[in-house]
């Protein structure tokens, strides 16, 4: 027989000497060894232990029978402890399973006493987030326990604003139904949805030749509905850049600039580098203020990621360069990020893009750079 398949998980791995670690195999003992793994971990280790991100045993709560999660509760376990990023359990298994249908878990933890109303940092609630990643099973249910769909997040957005600025052409299916479902409870239509329908449907446009095929016609009619219920034009087609016109945005702010020169410079798919300076200033400064503000989890000080924000100062200097304070403020905001510093702005790189592009209008062949 062989025995180590019968044992696999039954020691505790790592962390051994410190109560405040949950082992590093902690969800392996909870496959493998159920309750009595469980019970086993906690004659060491503290209620309030981690495993990772200061997520303690409650954050686990899909990978636990409901007997379990109990038994945690009545030892004492906080429902409502926070992580790193000021999230409760209630939240990370909304956002952390994103297009996975939580439904029973959410509900065991409302049942268990989590705070529907508990908010992040950003003072975003449990149903922004449920809204933002369109689970409408999950948003029926945080709504019939009270959750407040006027609830307004550090931003001003209640719910559906929130929805609505984050919607992404892979969840305009998802998040119709809930938009459906807010405005039946009687939200009203703000001017800020409708802008962001406006936006959501430019960027449909622009990514539209390199979607997915099996579901760009059920696409296509959810997003009709979205331009027809917030009252929106749909957008024309995209422009495609030939690499050789001078390339200058239309008068406004430098956010409507920068849109502008995007979704006209840029052409799918994003994963490859631009012919030009300029397109490669707004590939890559767009693509690390998405991943901030749309907050995934980036390691910023992994070399071949490291690599491309230092090019953006190097970038910044070419042609007729930017003014040496606004290129050694570009450089702060990279170490902030690299930092993992509280206060982010990778917006200022978009800035910064924007007025290099003003002052550089004639197309700069990009070049060879060390990265990917």
């Amino acid at each position: 027989m062989n025995r180590g398949k019968w044992n696999r998980g039954r020691r505790n791995k790592g962390n051994q000497n410190d109560p405040s670690k949950l082992p590093e195999n902690f969800l392996s003992i909870l496959s493998y060894r159920g309750m009595a793994g469980l019970k086993s971990v906690f004659q060491t280790c503290s209620l309030e232990a981690t495993l990772s991100y200061g997520q303690t045993a409650v954050f686990y709560a899909h990978r636990m029978s409901e007997r379990m999660m109990r038994w945690l509760v009545e030892q004492g376990a906080n429902i409502n402890a926070v992580d790193q990023w000021g999230r409760t359990s209630l939240h990370n298994i909304i956002s952390h399973l994103a297009f996975e249908d939580q439904l029973e878990t959410v509900d065991l933890l409302i049942r268990l006493g989590a705070d529907i109303h508990a908010v992040t940092p950003d003072g975003d609630t449990p149903l922004h987030y449920a809204a933002q990643w369109g689970h409408l099973s999950i948003v029926e249910k945080l709504v019939e326990n009270n959750g407040d769909i006027y609830a307004p997040n550090k931003r001003g957005q209640i719910p559906m604003e929130y929805m609505m600025a984050r919607a992404n052409n892979s969840n305009i299916c998802q998040i119709l139904p809930v938009a459906e479902y807010f405005l039946a409870l009687g939200v009203p239509i703000t001017d800020t949805m409708r802008q962001s329908v406006r936006q959501l449907a430019k960027f449909f446009a622009f990514y539209r030749s390199d979607f997915n095929k099996a579901r760009l016609a059920e696409t296509e009619e959810a997003l009709q509905c979205l331009l027809e219920i917030f009252g929106v034009p749909a957008p024309p087609p995209k422009r495609f850049y030939d690499g050789k016109a001078k390339i200058i945005a239309a008068p406004g702010s430098w956010q409507e600039q920068f849109e502008e020169l995007y979704l006209w410079i840029l052409t799918p798919p994003l994963t490859e580098k631009a012919g030009t300076v300029q397109g490669e200033l707004l590939r890559v400064s767009g693509s690390v203020c998405s991943l901030v503000l749309d907050g995934f989890v980036t390691d910023w000080a992994e070399f071949p990621t490291r690599v491309k924000l230092y090019y953006i100062p190097h970038f910044l200097r070419k042609g007729n360069p930017l003014l040496r304070e606004e290129i050694r403020e570009a450089k702060r905001v990279i170490r902030e990020l690299i930092r993992e510093e509280k206060i982010l702005r990778p917006e200022k790189l978009c800035e910064l893009t924007v007025s290099w592009i003003r002052k550089n209008p004639d197309p700069i062949p990009l070049g060879r750079t060390f990265y990917d």
